[in-house]
């Protein structure tokens, strides 16, 4: 991809993650993100279809930068620390309607994710559930307070992902 069309895209994603601190994805215009990003209805259009497809690739691309620092084989604990470090960010660009869909999306991508370093796992219903609960626990407890002191929502998640660690480590 050309730098331009690059530096466009990047434009468009600035503007929409500006606009929607102050309003919901429902209340976003086209008009308004163009307008923020210096651009025009029809450019917008050449890269997404509509404002929702920008969301989703966001969303899709948030989810793929925690794998990537999963990946790398960064403790949980630590992985709290980044995930914290970007909640922000997520929760701007993952909308209220569509928080069943992030929790959904971001469950399925941290679930294959352990079961390709753990294959024996998906023969487990058991260890899964527990995985799972404390994945989708996780993301609950955040959106439900994520409006609090962030240090002690990251001590809070901290703990269950030590929990955890320490499930499988047996």
């Amino acid at each position: 991809m050309d730098l331009r069309k690059e530096r466009t895209k990047q434009n468009i994603r600035d503007a929409y993650m500006e606009l929607r601190k102050s309003k919901p994805i429902e209340k976003i215009t086209v008009k308004e993100i163009a307008d923020l990003a210096l651009i025009n209805k029809a450019t917008f259009y050449r890269h997404y279809v509509d404002i929702y497809q920008l969301a989703n690739e966001i969303e899709d691309e948030y989810i793929e930068r925690v794998v990537d620092v999963i990946k790398k084989g960064t403790p949980v604990t630590d992985l709290v620390g980044y995930y914290t470090s970007i909640l922000e960010d997520i929760y701007i660009s993952f909308p209220f309607p569509r928080k069943d869909i992030k929790i959904d999306k971001q469950h399925k991508r941290f679930m294959e994710l352990i079961c390709e370093r753990r294959p024996d796992l998906r023969d487990n219903v058991e260890k899964r559930v527990a995985i799972s609960a404390g994945i989708l626990g996780s993301f609950i407890a955040f959106s439900m307070y994520h409006d609090e002191d962030a240090e002690e929502v990251k001590r809070g998640l901290t703990r269950v992902a030590k929990m955890l660690e320490e499930a499988f480590a047996k």
